[in-house]
């Protein structure tokens, strides 16, 4: 793969001044296109954004013309939606902009087992009997050809509101307003379902002489998030219209019931992404979506608690079955693109799951299982760029009873006799859309110094937020950097680095990495920024994604001079820890508050540690970071926290619970209990496997739930893993407690 460096251009200084002459950010905006004034302001400026005329939509007039008639004549109307993020929020948009409107408005959202995406004939023969007389689609209905001819056959009117790519004819509604109609280059075209319901609704209130509810922005930012639809013009727009609106007083009490659950301070895409969505998500997937309509409708906010409070156990489930499915698969051996089929799996979350297979492993995946007849086949499929699955499930569609979706994303069924036939097809096809692609070129957005980046600078770039799809966080190059130190964690799947530059050291962690790189490897790096924060306290974190070595230097990278103070103290007697100059303080577990951990440290003339570090990988990891003159030994004689491991971690995993809404990090538990990463993690998993925990990841994020668990088996492989690992630690903390300064010094500068 090859790294596309761009250009280097004069920058003009109207562009600076209106991102306040910072230099790296007028760079990336004039590098993705933004190359006038008037461009970036709309671009980070929502207030001067030229917004779409949404009658571009095709059918949009017809549409407004039925509807305001319906409303005139106080026809029944039935919004008819889909059982994901998108779909549950463009319903809950249309009821309560319809009904504000004076429309008599029911709706349906589909039960993913019994009826299905889309629409469904029995339902329709239900609706017609129960006197509905204008059906309105939203996030579906462009495929359901036969199931709109029935409608109509049985009396209904039927309006089309949908965003996912027709397939063949036009559907026989009375009119169907979709985006995908429009050149790709329009503005309007990646509109998610929510998004065309509401400009929908802009459109109507708009000739029948009403205000539109801006409120109604807060399910907006919801679906643009979930439905990962590009974050760019028209939908930028929205959604920072719409975050404006879920930070503002007036929250509906059905979100407000949901941020109380996860304790956010503030609403941005990364709470929508990773906290509110998968929560809206859960329900469809296990249950009824209805619980999550009625979330959005409801004005009590007492009963949008309990609502919530049901959301969020059936969310605990969710994670269950997800962790069930990484851990069939983790053996898993890619080359080539995923196709895995298990009768026993969920056919509710093998979406999920496909998503994270497709992130960790960079191939199409595409999971499956036994739908609830025993004779249906259901898959969910997740593809990478370049690799168009809706195109590929097209091509092999002789082997389908049916299937819907995207470039990215698709879902599809099939009988069980024709499983085999299917994947050898699909595979086929997956397989030469890979080796179509050529060689890949990864993009950067600016070449950067690690003296350049600061947590002032990763402040500056959240200017461009919100980030998603076509806007992602700004990937930056730095040349020939050095890893002073690297360590595995997370079971070994991670590393965590410190990286150079002359005089200068920048923290890193590299997902899903799991060979350990030589220190003294020189190398061009490519990473966005990210931050941890622990105890008050913030430091800057390169998030690594690829990393092209240019030297590997075999022998050790030594440390930069350094001397060892002495202070360790016997308890009860005084110890002298006054020094001059700028001072780091380390301490972790229960002697942590108030003092840095080992990701908060930062350049000092002393380190001082008060507390022991977990391993001697650490250390070097945090002398490289502070680059201190003096190693200041400030701790007792004698190691205090004797409690068990597993003790620690379960109040660390409370504290989260209770104070964090629990999303936290292994960062977090790590400094917490004064652990290695990997005593942490097994450590949950073996609560995990005993019933006590229930977790997932997503990039440096953990979120958990706590449940009430059984007997911790003493057998376990986790438990033998946590405790080798504990073991390891507490060998290193006696030594360090016996130890003779200057054997320390030499083994710390190997």
């Amino acid at each position: 793969m090859k790294i596309a460096i761009p250009e280097q251009y004069a920058i003009p200084e109207e562009i600076l001044r209106l991102v306040d002459d910072n230099r790296l950010v007028a760079t990336i905006l004039w590098n993705r296109g933004y190359r006038t004034a008037d461009a970036v302001r709309e671009f980070i400026d929502p207030r001067a954004y030229i917004q779409s005329d949404p009658t571009d939509l095709p059918g949009m007039k017809k549409a407004i013309r039925i509807i305001a008639q319906a409303l005139g004549d106080q026809e029944q109307i039935c919004v008819y939606g889909d059982y994901d993020v998108d779909g549950v929020t463009a319903t809950a948009l249309l009821v309560r902009a319809l009904r504000s409107a004076g429309g008599k408005v029911g709706y349906h959202i589909p039960n993913r087992f019994t009826e299905g995406y889309g629409l469904s004939s029995a339902v329709i023969r239900q609706l017609a009997a129960g006197g509905c007389q204008l059906l309105v689609t939203c996030d579906c209905g462009i495929s359901n050809h036969e199931e709109i001819a029935l409608a109509r056959d049985l009396g209904m009117k039927v309006v089309v509101t949908d965003h996912h790519t027709p397939t063949g004819k036009p559907v026989p509604a009375e009119a169907s307003v979709n985006p995908k109609y429009l050149k790709p280059e329009h503005p309007l075209h990646d509109l998610p379902g929510v998004g065309v319901a509401y400009l929908f609704i802009s459109v109507l209130y708009s000739q029948l002489g009403l205000a539109v509810d801006e409120d109604l922005r807060q399910l907006l930012a919801l679906g643009i998030v979930a439905d990962v639809v590009p974050v760019t013009n028209e939908n930028r727009f929205l959604l920072q219209k719409g975050l404006e609106a879920l930070n503002s007083p007036r929250i509906y009490p059905g979100l407000k019931a949901l941020l109380e659950l996860s304790t956010a301070a503030a609403v941005d895409e990364e709470v929508i992404g990773f906290q509110l969505a998968p929560s809206l998500n859960a329900p469809g997937r296990l249950a009824s979506a209805d619980l999550c309509v009625e979330l959005l409708l409801t004005e009590d906010l007492e009963e949008a608690r309990k609502l919530a409070c049901q959301i969020d156990g059936l969310n605990q489930q969710r994670r269950l079955l997800v962790d069930s499915i990484m851990e069939d698969l983790k053996e898993l051996a890619v080359a080539g693109p995923i196709l895995e089929f298990n009768r026993h799996w969920h056919q509710g979350v093998i979406g999920i799951a496909a998503g994270r297979l497709k992130d960790s492993f960079g191939a199409p995946t595409v999971l499956m299982t036994l739908a609830g007849d025993g004779q249906t086949v259901v898959g969910s499929a997740r593809s990478v760029d370049g690799v168009n699955i809706f195109e590929s499930l097209s091509r092999v569609s002789q082997y389908l009873e049916r299937f819907g979706g995207h470039a990215a994303a698709a879902g599809f069924a099939l009988k069980q006799a024709n499983l085999s036939q299917f994947q050898k097809a699909l595979r086929e096809q997956l397989s030469g859309r890979i080796e179509d692609r050529g060689e890949e070129s990864l993009a950067v957005d600016a070449e950067v110094a690690l003296n350049d980046l600061t947590l002032e600078t990763h402040g500056a770039l959240r200017r461009l937020a919100p980030f998603g799809q076509g806007n992602p966080a700004p990937r930056l190059l730095a040349e020939k950097v050095t890893v002073d130190t690297c360590r595995s964690i997370g079971n070994a799947r991670h590393l965590r680095l410190t990286l150079s530059q002359g005089e200068v050291v920048r923290a890193a962690v590299w997902w899903w990495n799991r060979e350990e790189i030589t220190a003294g490897t020189r190398a061009d790096a490519v990473f966005t920024l990210g931050s941890n924060s622990f105890n008050g306290k913030t430091t800057l974190q390169l998030v690594i994604e690829r990393f092209d070595i240019i030297v590997n230097q075999e022998t050790a990278h030594l440390v930069h001079a350094f001397s060892i103070i002495d202070r360790r103290y016997h308890l009860g007697s005084a110890c002298d820890l006054a020094f001059d100059g700028a001072t780091s303080y380390f301490a972790e577990g229960r002697e942590g508050a108030g003092k840095a951990n080992r990701y908060t440290l930062h350049k000092s003339d002393q380190l001082v540690l008060t507390s022991i570090p977990p391993h001697i990988k650490v250390l070097r990891e945090m002398l490289s970071i502070a680059q201190c003159k003096s190693l200041v030994l400030g701790f007792p004689l004698e190691i205090l926290d004797k409690e068990p491991f597993i003790v620690r971690l379960m109040q660390a995993l409370k504290f989260a619970a209770a104070t964090q809404g629990g999303v936290t990090s292994l960062e977090f538990l790590s400094a917490f209990t004064a652990a290695l990463e990997i005593t942490v993690l097994q450590g949950m998993r073996l609560l995990r496997q005993s019933g006590h925990l229930s977790w997932e990841t997503s990039g440096g994020q953990v979120q958990l739930s706590l449940l009430a668990g059984g007997k911790i088996s003493t057998q376990s492989t986790f438990y033998e893993r946590m405790r080798q690992a504990e073991l390891e630690t507490r060998a290193f903390r006696d030594f360090m407690i016996k130890v003779e300064p200057e054997v320390l010094k030499k083994l710390l500068e190997k």
